[in-house]
C-alpha cells in the first residue's frame, strides 16, 4: 500500500483530503503545519508528499528546501 503525506493547515480540507486518499487505497498521514510536515516526511519517508505552500510555522516552500 502505498504512503502518502497530507501537509495541509486547513482543518476541514485535511480531513476531506484524507478521506478520499484512504476511500482510493492509500495510507495517509496528515500534518497541520509545515514543521510537523517536515518531521513526518522525513520519519516516514512516504511515497507521495501533498504539501500547501501557505503554513504555519514552515512554508511549503521551506518544507520543499
Amino acid at each position: 500500500m502505498s504512503h502518502v503525506v497530507l501537509v495541509e493547515d486547513d482543518a476541514l480540507l485535511s480531513e476531506m483530503y484524507q478521506q478520499a486518499l484512504l476511500n482510493a487505497g492509500f495510507h495517509c498521514s496528515v500534518a497541520l503545519d509545515g514543521a510537523t510536515g517536515l518531521d513526518l516526511i522525513d520519519h516516514t519517508l512516504p511515497d507521495l508528499v501533498l504539501l500547501d505552500l501557505m503554513l504555519p510555522q514552515l512554508s511549503g516552500d521551506e518544507v520543499l528546501r
